[in-house]
């Protein structure tokens, strides 16, 4: 009984970092033979074209051959490696495979505060391990690779920011801010990330402390965001960019069926996409059944899928729609990691919830 004991005491503790552990080697392998396999392709070479200036010319030109003008931070991100590099692949991926790393880091931090069982970690693991699309673009030439990795910065750091428990100085508060200008400015959908996950987590926060509290105790932090973000946020959006509706090649449902005229379709490419792996399509069997079960965390997770899922994707295409953009699966590529953290925590409720109710009702017998 005792030996049993310790066996379950080191599962508990040791598996959960193993699985992680497993999944982050072979999750990483997967990203660098994706990009092995390919060259540099049209929308990299498009974006070399551009850093490939001195810096002068780079500042001067970029509102009139991006589509969000000064919110381009990819490339800023990689004009120094090219200064170094010049068009070689990896020299240039080089701030994508620190980001890359780093996402797989956060992803861990997000996982230990969500899940309590191995199944969290299990789930939530497969799926941000094989997701095609995450793979696909974890070390392209793009913002779309690092993305996945400042949503899941923001959502940690957010639960971090309205925690009672942690006191930070002013430096790292300071530190803190400057990233979350930093999302807001890397690309036009930075300042989504923001909003929709400091929404969903002081929402979820509610019983322990209320919307105005947190406000009121965080309020020079936000209002110094703001302040600092949302000039160059509003310059690049509405005033100085290229603009997508001039070009008639681009059709917004080109890659992704119309809703309007397809609905099955377009739900199918888009919940396929968000968890990218067909074998594992059987795993939405558990967000379903967390709905269903009267757990604790239900409301919860579904404000998650509400807000952080669903809410997310459905303005993109709005926005796609309005300024005749593609939509386009990489649009919304920094969901993905957080639907995958959603996916695991739901079936852990489930398994856990059951596993209680199975052993309550042995014990009556």
């Amino acid at each position: 009984m005792r030996f049993r004991k310790v066996i379950d005491k080191f599962s508990a503790l040791h598996l959960p970092v193993f699985v992680a552990g497993f999944f982050t080697v072979w999750g990483l392998y997967l990203r660098f033979a994706s990009r092995a396999q390919k060259d540099l392709w049209t929308d990299e070479i498009w974006q070399i074209s551009i850093i490939k200036q001195n810096f002068s010319d780079f500042i001067r030109t970029l509102p009139e051959k991006a589509f969000c003008s000064y919110l381009e931070g990819d490339y800023f991100l990689t004009y120094p490696f090219y200064r170094i590099f010049g068009d070689n692949k990896w020299g240039l991926a080089i701030p994508h495979m620190i980001t890359t790393c780093l996402g797989f880091y956060l992803f861990y931090l997000i996982a230990r505060k969500y899940f309590k069982t191995v199944w969290g970690y299990l789930v939530a693991y497969s799926v941000f391990c094989f997701n095609a699309t995450l793979i696909e673009h974890a070390l392209e030439i793009r913002a779309w690779s690092v993305m996945p990795t400042l949503a899941l910065g923001i959502f940690y750091f957010g639960h971090l920011l309205i925690d009672k428990k942690f006191n930070f100085t002013r430096w790292k508060k300071f530190w803190m801010g400057a990233f979350f200008v930093g999302v807001i400015w890397f690309h036009v959908y930075g300042i989504l990330m923001v909003f929709l996950c400091m929404i969903y987590v002081i929402g979820a926060n509610r019983n322990t402390e209320g919307f105005g509290e947190v406000f009121k105790r965080n309020i020079l932090f936000f209002a110094g965001v703001l302040l600092i973000a949302l000039p160059l946020w509003f310059y690049s959006v509405f005033i100085e960019h290229l603009d997508s509706g001039t070009i008639p090649s681009i059709r917004p449902f080109e890659f992704i069926p119309n809703p309007l005229e397809d609905m099955q379709k377009f739900l199918k490419v888009v919940f396929g996409t968000l968890l990218g792996f067909k074998k594992l399509y059987f795993l939405y069997g558990g967000l379903l059944l967390s709905v269903l079960l009267p757990h604790q965390d239900r409301l919860k997770q579904l404000a998650f899928f509400l807000i952080l899922v669903i809410f997310p994707i459905e303005l993109i295409l709005m926005m796609d729609v309005k300024t005749k953009y593609w939509f386009i699966q990489r649009q919304f590529i920094w969901v993905m990691p957080l639907f995958a953290i959603l996916l695991g925590w739901s079936w852990e409720s489930c398994v856990v919830y059951l596993g209680n109710r199975f052993k309550c009702r042995r014990e009556k017998v």
